[in-house]
């Protein structure tokens, strides 16, 4: 019996199946405080407030679950997670074949991403990781279908899924500014020419750029600080002090960890006046804020790119034996701009998504190094598809007879 016989997206569908029935069976509802504050946040949306630490997008899904199906209705969120990660598989298979053009490196790829002990984990989670992934696997197809069938109605579907990205996890805002600039590269491309998909694609992204900036300015007007959450703030408090930036003498406060700290600091003297504290210590020593950013690169270098959220049992071990350190990247970067310039200049051309990968791989892990003091693993997660599919490229052309073959898209 051949093996190529089982080389189809429907077997590896029967195993993610079973997967994700057996990671509800051993973990469950996986619920840390960062639950808590998605589920109380849903609360103050209802009573028609903008929440301190968390846009609305997951509460929202929170809070309509719980409405559909009463008390249990985590565990309804479990499943659902579990059922949008099931069928974002078929897309990231479409994605890696639109992109590698090879059906077995497609589904070797598409194999580790339903199988693979890192997103399947979170999927049992009550935090924002397993949306975020499916979403940005969503997103890609949107924009794929939007671009080869040039249809205007699928225009509104880059639209969603972006608007859906920047309000479950404000990390992604650099989708904004690239999606942007990815559409000036069609018009590029196209030389000048913009028809209907296109505008509606371009006007999407200006929509939901303004649609965010609105709610900057509510989150302003409620806390004083202009930024979409209060996270952020906790994050670049803790890259201060771990840089020790902050004088806790001079305000004559006990010192305490970094996230319980700068949430009583929070509390007690006012976002905005705590956001003052904070930029006024970088401001004075910018020097020693730029080393932290470098220890920042140091530190995420060193942590495992594919970061599941349990590592214990076998998950630990399969993550151990054939994790990646984030480390890698930097290879990838290089070796996928190098071989992206000489494509185009060889060919002349501009490959529309293939720019468009690189510049949200490295978005995400510029953002992540600079705007967190830590868990870049799992910070790294809405970008795991893109890194995927950037190795499946570079891959077929090891495979091909020369570079100059391979089809960058």
């Amino acid at each position: 019996m051949k093996l190529e016989k089982y080389l189809e997206i429907r077997y590896i569908y029967i195993l993610s199946i079973v997967n994700c029935a057996l990671m509800i069976y051993i973990f469950k509802v996986d619920v840390s405080f960062d639950s808590y504050t998605y589920i109380d946040a849903w609360s103050t949306f209802q009573g028609g407030s903008i929440d301190k630490w968390r846009t609305p997008v997951y509460p929202m899904f929170l809070g309509i679950t719980k409405f559909v199906c009463g008390d249990n209705y985590l565990w309804c969120v479990v499943f659902i997670q579990n059922l949008v990660y099931l069928v974002s598989i078929k897309y990231f298979f479409f994605l890696m074949q639109y992109s590698v053009e090879n059906k077995k490196i497609s589904l070797a790829f598409t194999f580790f991403y339903a199988l693979y002990p890192c997103v399947s984990t979170y999927n049992c989670c009550i935090v924002t990781e397993s949306l975020a992934v499916s979403g940005a696997i969503f997103l890609l197809y949107s924009i794929v279908k939007l671009y080869t069938s040039k249809k205007t109605v699928f225009g509104f579907f880059p639209f969603f899924w972006l608007l859906f990205l920047i309000f479950l996890r404000p990390a992604v805002v650099y989708l904004l500014p690239v999606t942007m600039v990815w559409w000036c590269i069609i018009v590029i491309k196209r030389k000048g020419a913009c028809d209907k998909p296109f505008i509606c694609g371009m006007v999407g992204t200006i929509l939901v750029s303004i649609i965010l900036f609105v709610y900057i300015i509510m989150f302003k007007g409620s806390y004083g600080v202009f930024a979409p959450s209060g996270v952020g703030l906790i994050n670049k408090y803790a890259i201060a002090k771990a840089a020790n930036l902050i004088d806790l003498n001079a305000t004559k406060r006990e010192q305490l960890l970094f996230y319980q700290e700068a949430e009583k600091y929070i509390n007690e003297m006012g976002m905005d006046n705590f956001s003052d504290l904070v930029s006024l210590s970088i401001n004075q020593n910018k020097a020693k804020y730029a080393m932290r950013i470098i220890q920042n690169v140091r530190n995420a270098s060193e942590e495992n790119l594919f970061e599941p959220s349990y590592l214990n049992g076998y998950i630990g071990v399969v993550s151990n034996i054939i994790g990646a350190k984030i480390k890698m990247l930097y290879f990838l970067f290089i070796f996928y701009f190098l071989f992206l310039l000489r494509w185009m200049i060889k060919h002349r051309d501009i490959p529309f998504f293939s720019c468009l990968l690189f510049m949200i791989g490295i978005s995400n892990y510029i953002v992540i190094v600079i705007a967190s003091p830590g868990e870049y693993g799992r910070l790294s997660l809405p970008a795991i598809p893109v890194y995927l599919i950037m190795v499946g490229q570079l891959l077929r052309m090891i495979r091909m007879k020369t570079i100059a073959e391979v089809k960058f898209v």
